[in-house]
């Protein structure tokens, strides 16, 4: 296992994005500190919100079709031990 820093980002990363996951690893124990019982995709949500990892017209552009198609994952899918976010909205409602 190897770990980052913002003194020695790797190849992967830059100081801004290792900043901002620390700050959305922090904010998620928070919450899980307050609520041990918040759902997985509430902290990871209030998280990325937080950090502004996602820009609001990514979130717009990404959501409104399946939306309006209405197919839209249960909060049992989006509380899954996973991290495919990206392909559960695919789902056929």
């Amino acid at each position: 296992m190897k770990i980052v820093s913002p003194l020695d980002r790797g190849p992967e990363h830059t100081y801004e994005t290792i900043l901002k996951s620390t700050l959305h690893l922090f904010t998620m124990w928070l919450i899980g500190d307050i609520n041990p019982l918040a759902p997985k995709w509430l902290c990871q949500g209030i998280a990325g919100y937080e950090v502004k990892q996602m820009p609001d017209e990514f979130i717009k552009n990404s959501t409104s079709e399946q939306i309006h198609n209405l197919v839209i994952p249960t909060f049992q899918e989006l509380n899954s031990e996973g991290w495919d976010f990206e392909t559960i909205r695919t789902r056929v409602a």
